[in-house]
């Protein structure tokens, strides 16, 4: 496949991705694009919520982490007491809310 032929392909998928998480947006068009089923929006909707840890700072004594971990779409604080430890959250900043 060559890319000339490719680039609409890609760009479905891009805008599909895009409909999954929000309302298209009015700047774009988007002829010819079926409409996408609650089925799969629900299927794909596993895969685009995640939650990642990050490295803060180590603890200034003692044996002990600070990492950021993102909830819905904000970033909260949480210490690790231990190597291999839970996580206690230690921020509860409200969820950022969008209207689209």
């Amino acid at each position: 496949m060559d890319m000339k032929n490719s680039i609409p392909i890609v760009s479905a998928l891009a805008l599909s991705v895009v409909s999954m998480s929000a309302q298209i947006p009015e700047s774009l068009v988007a002829d010819g694009m079926p409409a996408i089923s609650p089925e799969l929006k629900a299927d794909a909707g596993r895969y685009m919520e995640f939650r990642a840890a990050s490295f803060n700072s180590w603890h200034p004594v003692k044996r002990e982490l600070l990492v950021t971990t993102r909830f819905a779409d904000t970033m909260q604080l949480h210490e690790v007491r231990m190597p291999g430890g839970d996580r206690r959250q230690l921020t509860f900043t409200p969820e950022y809310r969008t209207s689209f």
